[in-house]
């Protein structure tokens, strides 16, 4: 991010195609990332599931700073947000609908995040979404799809 004075310099345009970060990479474990299972225990595989595969291979300190709440109306109690629009936490997501084993028509889940992640850079690859949500987004992308190939 550049910063001239109090101005932050952003670069919108035409960016080039780049690989998604790894969540493993990008999540330090200095803000909580949290989850909740608002599926009520119906689908496979169950959001504790995902999350083990979302989280394989994070250190300990990434694994103390993963968070399971009992409701989603817990997240902003969680994450409350300061006036510059920012909190404490990575993320949050929520686990809507899992597939059930006889009907493999997909995930549903929402991610929540920071109001405060602005920032666009497209030409350095650095934009706030690029950092932190993309990679979430891509991981648990990655386990439905594992599983819905194997299931089929």
């Amino acid at each position: 991010m550049v910063a001239r004075g109090l101005k932050v310099i952003v670069e919108y345009g035409l960016g080039s195609a780049t690989p998604v970060p790894r969540l493993v990479d990008e999540f330090d474990g200095s803000l909580a990332l949290i989850w909740a299972d608002a599926t009520q225990g119906i689908g496979v595989p169950t959001p504790d599931d995902i999350m083990t595969l979302v989280t394989f291979g994070f250190t300990a300190s990434q694994m103390r700073a993963v968070k399971k709440l009992d409701d989603a109306e817990e997240i902003p109690l969680m994450c409350p947000q300061n006036f510059n629009g920012f909190s404490e936490c990575y993320a949050a997501i929520v686990f809507e609908q899992v597939p059930l084993p006889e009907d493999l028509s997909g995930f549903q889940y929402t991610i929540r995040a920071d109001i405060g992640l602005y920032y666009i850079n497209v030409m350095r690859h650095t934009s706030d979404f690029e950092k932190r949500i993309l990679p979430l987004q891509w991981a648990v992308d990655q386990v439905s799809h594992l599983h819905c190939v194997s299931s089929e």
